[in-house]
């Protein structure tokens, strides 16, 4: 009996799982963002589902997580929803003994088709470390890694934590569109 609810159990924990993290991007040493399978998108299967649907889903979750006056959203004819956000905090960043928060403005882009979600790696157009603009950003955030294109065992920590905070985002939509279906008031 005991192994059956653990088996539940764990079961359970995957399926949560995977339902909050449907996208995996991860920041390279060029400053870029790219999925696990190496492309700089990815698909989201949505099964029996317009593409004015899932339009209209993801516009409703994205103007729910960026209300504010420093988000822009833009639409192109029901087929393309551009987010032009900015993030507060997205890391912290050590500096000899002191950690500071890092904060980014990005850019992530959705795509629709009957059945179908591309979502475009997100793009950091802008960072802000302990309120000063950084030039050059993806130059910045390159400079995170060494010269084989591993991480600096001083950045592994602000490069998870970017990962984790881009992602967030993007996993947060997707999950609030699925949700939606279910918010029958």
């Amino acid at each position: 009996m005991k192994k059956i609810i653990l088996l539940l159990v764990m079961a359970l924990g995957c399926i949560f799982t995977y339902a909050q993290s449907r996208v995996d991007f991860q920041l390279t040493p060029n400053g870029t963002f790219i999925s696990k399978d190496g492309k700089g998108y990815a698909i989201i299967n949505y099964d029996n589902q317009t593409k004015d649907q899932l339009y209209s889903e993801a516009f409703l979750a994205a103007t729910k997580f960026h209300n504010t006056s420093e988000s822009v959203i833009r639409n192109e004819d029901d087929k393309m929803i551009t987010i032009h956000g900015d993030y507060k905090n997205v890391a912290k960043y050590m500096t000899m003994v002191l950690y500071f928060p890092l904060s980014a403005k990005y850019i992530v882009q959705f795509q629709f088709k009957d059945g179908k979600v591309k979502i475009s790696a997100p793009l950091i157009t802008s960072i802000n470390l302990e309120g000063v603009d950084v030039d050059k950003p993806m130059l910045w955030l390159s400079q995170l890694y060494n010269e084989k294109g591993k991480p600096k065992k001083s950045r592994i920590t602000t490069i998870e934590e970017i990962d984790k905070s881009m992602n967030s985002i993007i996993n947060n939509i997707l999950t609030n569109m699925e949700n939606s279906k279910k918010d029958n008031w």
